[in-house]
Formats: C-alpha cells, structure tokens, sequence
C-alpha cells in the first residue's frame, strides 16, 4: 500500500504518500486525526439519537417491534403462504387422471403441511405474547 487516504477539513480525500511520511509522529497525528473525527461524529449521533428521544417517538417500542414482533410475523407469514402453495398443490395433483395415487408423494405432502401448520399455530401463541407486551410498551410511553 503506497498511498494512505484521509479526508481534509472541506471533507475532500486527500492521498498521502507513505514514503513521504518521515515519521511515526507524522503517522500518529494523522491517526489522532482519524480518532479525533470519529469521535465527533459518535458524539452527534449520539446527541441526535437524544433528540429523537425527547420527540417521544418510542424508541423502546420501535425496537422492540424491529427486533421481537416483526421476525415472528415475518416467519408465519412465510410458512403459512408455503402451506397454502402446498395445499393447492396437493390438491391439483390429487385431481390429476395421469398420476396414480400408491405411485405419488402426496400423502407426504399433506403431512408436512399439516406439520408446517401446527409451527403456525405455535409461532402465532408466541405473537400474541409479543403483541400484548409491545402494547404494555406503547401504554408505558404515553
């Protein structure tokens, strides 16, 4: 690596050649630059983050929702759509004249989705659990 990028006060990138660095001062103060930089833009995040707590938006809620409430939902949204498509499949087939039915695999078919519904029914409980405490959140914020 020949050239080392940093970024001036104007916020332009500027490269530095490393063989004209004569020292490791020279390389220490563009580190402190670096640090120093990063430091600042912590510090505004972290006052920003501050500010968009004190507009009561709900925070906690939000996160809670991001983290506990939407995977679940997402997760039986997916797996119910995948019965669906399953079922109506099993279903055609089932109707076919051209298929047998010792010869086909539609009876497995119709155990997984029977399998797949019951994680429905288990992930659903687990939702409404996550739904009620998500209200006790929004209740707490106001």
């Amino acid at each position: 690596m020949d050239n080392l990028m940093t970024k001036n006060n104007q916020n332009n990138k500027e490269y530095i050649n490393l063989e004209s660095i004569d020292n490791i001062d020279n390389l220490a103060e563009l580190s402190d630059e670096c640090l120093e930089r990063t430091l600042n833009r912590l510090k505004n995040i972290n006052s920003l983050r501050d500010e968009l707590i004190k507009l009561n938006l709900n925070p906690e809620g939000l996160f809670y929702f991001n983290n506990d409430v939407y995977p679940l939902m997402y997760t039986l949204t997916s797996l119910s759509t995948t019965s669906l498509n399953l079922s109506s499949s099993a279903s055609i087939l089932s109707n076919a004249v051209y298929l047998k039915p010792k010869d086909s695999k539609i009876k497995d078919t119709l155990k997984l989705i029977y399998e797949i519904n019951e994680q429905c029914e288990d992930i659903y409980n687990t939702l409404k659990y996550k739904i009620d405490t998500l209200i006790c959140i929004s209740k707490k914020s106001k």
